[in-house]
């Protein structure tokens, strides 16, 4: 069965730098579980640079 999502396309803004892992990867795999296409985008062309959350 589709997800709620299905044949939606989302775009997540992120910057490159200094953003935190679960700021991306929650909302990105909750939105990609309910069946939408997601696309991440930064200002800057490249990989997104990620940091871990002290705990």
């Amino acid at each position: 069965m589709p997800g709620p999502l299905a044949d939606r396309t989302i775009l997540l803004l992120s910057s490159n730098f200094d953003t935190e892992t679960d700021e991306i990867q929650r909302p990105l795999e909750s939105l990609r579980e309910a069946g939408a296409t997601v696309t991440v985008a930064a200002k800057q062309p490249g990989t997104v640079q990620t940091l871990d959350a002290l705990t």
